[in-house]
This record gives C-alpha cells, structure tokens and sequence, in this order.
C-alpha cells in the first residue's frame, strides 16, 4: 500500500450492523466477513467519501482518544485485510481525494 493512497469501499459492498460490529457483504464476490466496531468506523467512514491511513488514523484517534501509533497499526492491518478481501479499494496512490 503506497503511503498517502486514497482509499473507498467498493461499491457493490453492503453493511449489516450487529452487536458486536457488522457482516459486510459483497454480492458480487458472493463472500461476507465479520468485523468489530472499530472497523465498522472504519467503514463507515469509508463510505462517506475517500480517505487515507493518515485521516483514518487522525479521525479514529479523536474519537478513540488511543495511541495515535496502535491506533495507526491497527487502522494498517484492518485495511490490508479489507483490501485483500476485496472490501476496499485503493492503495496505489493514483485515486483523487
């Protein structure tokens, strides 16, 4: 993942709320993953508009009020989880904002 990439949810992606987070779906891909509230933040962000790991990580710190350098670890590995997954898109730097 290039550094300052601008990242978004694909489009064919729908989100399930549940307690313990969401089951996010791609009806495309045919496949659903469980993630935990904090990546449902993420996510919904994610909807919002396009983002980097440097505005998640600030937006998640305001609202977590974490270690900005965990918070930035785990922000890291949720997205390249999601990426592999198919879940979001972006990473090579050449989206606009």
């Amino acid at each position: 993942m290039k550094q300052g990439a601008s990242l978004s949810l694909v489009k064919q992606v729908r989100i399930r709320e549940e307690e313990f987070g969401a089951i996010v779906y791609d009806f495309v891909k045919e496949k659903a993953i469980a993630v935990n509230k904090t990546g449902l933040s993420i996510l919904n962000l994610l909807e919002e508009r396009n983002y980097t790991i440097d505005q998640l990580t600030e937006e998640l710190s305001r609202r977590y009020k974490g270690d900005v350098s965990v918070i930035r670890n785990h922000v890291i590995a949720f997205v390249e989880r999601m990426l592999e997954a198919g879940i979001i898109e972006g990473g090579n730097g050449n989206e606009q904002e």
